[in-house]
């Protein structure tokens, strides 16, 4: 009966201690609940993040494109604008090309215009001089009839006697004769003035329709002046016209400048936004990441937990405590992640571990790494390649393979610290 209460008694001991154990057990299940749906919520909530961040991002792409689409819709403004100003100071250069022309013919007229308005002012003049000569011929023609007729009152008032009359009669019969003789002089000499008066007058009436031709001419140059003028006139409309247009278009052209300019500070400024926005999302998908690897990260412990050498040799990096969140603290310092590769590289070397363990570990090592990086970006893992020369800065062979000079085979990639230029762990490998 003693037996009997020493086992009930021990037996209840036992009971008591797995009930405790078992609500141990059930407060980390709970624990572990309770941190695995704050885990959710932080996820869901960094989703939710990502997703604004995405659509801000995709807003933001679309009004650069629009930016772009109104920069190059510009660009096309100004081109367009820039041959317009091209083909007016084209059209401006032949304006003032015909210009010249017309001041040349403009020169070319007022200097015939010139020559014959002398011609014509010479003959004026000779005119002038051949009618003062007809006007005194005219006045020497009048004296000598009145000399005649004044003679033919003397002869018809004579009343002397026959004799007197015969001798007055042979005397002025003589005189009569000199007179004749004088007036048939004076007569031809009239004749002959007559005939250079009738050639100046042939020459007048000439000159008179040269006159009119040269009036005419003078008429249709003063229209062609007059129509060059007007043109000038037009000429210069234009070209003031065009200048205006050249200063409208070139403060448009600035204006467009510079709204091209303000529209580059835009998109540089969104482009900048946009590249926060980009390196917010990749922190916060790193995050994500380092959350979504929690429960691979808790598998992958369970599973090497099995093996009661690799769960005392890993109690140093991961903690005694099997609370994932416990683990994740004390497995995220520089000096576990250490010691973890420096145990996973002695069981590589040593061949202490089966395949599977040691695959599990290096898992284990690469998601505690990626929290140690989260932590402090200036850890790195080593660019260790197949191929590439054995370099005894970085790398360790394995299990001393020999002197080869490339690398054959990698089994551990080692890491350094960038800030302090320092190799860390240096990458397991074999060589060849």
């Amino acid at each position: 009966e003693k037996e009997l209460r020493s086992q009930i008694t021990s037996k209840s001991t036992e009971i008591s201690n797995l009930t405790r154990i078992k609500d141990d057990q059930l407060k980390k299940i709970s624990s572990l609940e309770t941190t695995e749906k704050e885990l959710r919520t932080q996820i869901t909530s960094k989703s939710t993040e990502i997703s604004n961040l995405t659509r801000i991002k995709d807003d933001q792409l679309k009004k650069i494109s629009s930016l772009e689409t109104t920069e190059k819709e510009l660009r096309t403004q100004i081109t367009s604008k820039s041959t317009e100003i091209s083909n007016f100071a084209r059209t401006k250069e032949e304006q003032l090309k015909r210009i010249s022309s017309l001041e040349s013919i403009e020169k070319e007229l007022r200097s015939q215009i010139t020559s014959k308005s002398t011609e014509i002012s010479n003959l004026m003049r000779t005119k002038d001089e051949l009618l003062k000569r007809i006007s005194n011929l005219e006045s020497t023609e009048k004296e000598l009839l009145s000399q005649i007729t004044s003679k033919s009152t003397e002869i018809s008032n004579l009343t002397m006697t026959k004799e007197d009359y015969n001798n007055k009669i042979i005397q002025l019969e003589a005189k009569n004769r000199e007179l004749s003789i004088g007036s048939s002089g004076y007569l031809k000499q009239i004749d002959s003035f007559k005939d250079i008066v009738k050639n100046r007058d042939e020459q007048i009436s000439i000159l008179k329709a040269n006159k009119e031709t040269l009036v005419k001419d003078i008429d249709s140059f003063k229209s062609s002046e007059e129509k060059l003028k007007q043109n000038l006139e037009v000429c210069n409309k234009e070209n003031f016209e065009l200048k205006i247009e050249i200063e409208r278009k070139d403060k448009e052209n600035q204006e467009l400048n510079k709204q091209i300019l303000s529209k580059h500070i835009e998109n540089s400024e969104l482009q900048n936004e946009n590249n926060k926005l980009t390196i917010d999302k990749e922190d916060l998908q790193n995050r994500l990441s380092i959350f979504a690897n929690l429960d691979v990260l808790n598998n992958l412990y369970k599973e090497v937990s099995k093996n009661k050498e690799i769960k005392e040799k890993c109690q140093p990096f991961f903690g005694k405590n099997e609370a994932i969140d416990k683990i994740l603290v004390n497995i995220a310092k520089q000096r576990s992640i250490e010691g973890l590769w420096q145990y996973i590289c002695d069981s590589i070397n040593k061949e202490s571990l089966k395949e599977n363990e040691i695959e599990n570990l290096k898992k284990i090592f690469e998601i505690s790494f990626g929290y140690l990086q989260a932590g402090d970006s200036n850890f790195e893992i080593l660019d260790t390649a197949v191929s590439k020369p054995f370099e005894n800065s970085t790398m360790q062979k394995y299990k001393s393979t020999g002197i080869g000079t490339k690398v054959k085979k990698i089994f551990l990639f080692g890491f350094k610290h960038k800030a302090a230029n320092r190799i860390v762990k240096q990458s397991l490998v074999s060589v060849e």
